[in-house]
């Protein structure tokens, strides 16, 4: 609408939250992470690129205005390819294009009909278990029973959403903290099974750094023979929240949560758009570096912590945990994206 407000709207109002079987018809109705729109000329049609649902919705705009539109499964585009992310629309010719991202392909969509007519495969240089795991991060229809949830609505882009979430459980148990802790422990170390609201961590640049989630609560320590600092073993305890968070009827098998590893363990941070590309330092900066690695802080440097040792993969930590002065032991949490949280909020 006009003005300088923006007014949201639910595209998935059909779905009764209460109701943790729906049925195969919600799903249907159901459109996950819209990404790219493209409107009529006449601004009276707009076509949604729907990522987690491989889907385009198309919507009467005055509909969307208004909140008289009612979910159906019947104004959505099925498309081949999964992960829509981007499309354009041609009106003179009556098509829309559609960038289907699992796939890496282009959809090419009559307008007249909402039919699928051609595909386009494009140049893809990523290696093929990429390919095959991405869809495990995205793919709503596949990780959730109402279509709508996947582990990508709060790991946007495999990164966070800056959001704070409560995720204890009052019937859960408490576990063993086998995980390797620099300084401490001074209290009790075990996982208890509330562990307060934390905020969304970066699915981005975790190989080779141990145990997951803030507390290092996701760990293969306490598996049979099994390594604290294993990440590969670490990530495929999140299987449970396919479940607990998604509400899917089942975990992933044994098979797809191997690719889900195997895609995520590759994907890395972008460079640090702050350091010049020479890799020269400001005077500021060489003085923060020699105040990281030479200060003495609490018994130690920066460092000893959060250590910063690129040619072994460590970028702010090694994996450990320390107490912190808080009433939960916590994994030294990596420092590769501080600078996208330092000042954010002014």
């Amino acid at each position: 609408p006009a003005g300088p407000s923006v007014t949201p709207r639910h595209l998935n109002k059909h779905i009764d939250y209460s109701d943790h079987s729906p049925a195969q018809a919600v799903k249907d109705k159901s459109l996950s992470t819209p990404m790219g729109m493209a409107f009529s000329g006449d601004g009276n049609t707009v076509y949604v690129a729907a990522m987690g649902s491989g889907k385009v919705g198309v919507f009467d705009t005055s509909s969307l205005e208004n909140d008289s539109f009612v979910p159906n499964a019947a104004n959505h585009i099925t498309l081949s390819g999964g992960g829509p992310t981007g499309l354009i629309l041609d009106e003179v010719n009556n098509l829309l294009v559609v960038l289907t991202r699992f796939n890496n392909s282009l959809s090419v969509i009559d307008t007249l009909t909402n039919q699928e007519i051609e595909t386009h495969a494009l140049h893809n240089p990523e290696p093929a278990d990429v390919v095959a795991g991405r869809p495990f991060l995205y793919d709503a229809s596949l990780t959730s029973d109402n279509g709508e949830a996947s582990c990508g609505v709060c790991h946007i882009g495999a990164d966070k959403d800056e959001l704070g979430w409560d995720l204890g459980d009052p019937n859960g148990a408490v576990l063993n903290n086998p995980n390797p802790i620099t300084v401490g422990p001074f209290i009790n170390p075990d996982f208890h099974s509330m562990k307060g609201p934390m905020t969304t961590q970066t699915l981005r640049g975790m190989d080779n750094h141990g145990p997951m989630h803030w507390r290092g609560d996701r760990t293969a320590g306490n598996d049979p023979g099994g390594d604290p600092m294993d990440e590969e073993e670490a990530f495929k305890k999140f299987n449970p929240a396919f479940v607990g968070l998604l509400g899917r009827h089942s975990q992933l098998t044994a098979e797809e949560m191997q690719a889900f590893t195997d895609y995520i363990l590759q994907v890395a941070p972008p460079p640090n758009p702050i350091k010049a590309l020479d890799d020269t330092f400001t005077p500021k900066q060489s003085a923060g570096e020699n105040f990281y690695f030479t200060q003495n802080v609490d018994g130690g440097t920066c460092n000893n912590c959060h250590t910063l040792a690129p040619e072994s993969g460590f970028f702010g930590t090694s994996g450990n945990s320390t107490f912190e002065g808080e009433p939960q032991i916590f994994k030294v949490a990596q420092l590769r994206n501080m600078y996208e949280k330092v000042g954010m909020f002014g």
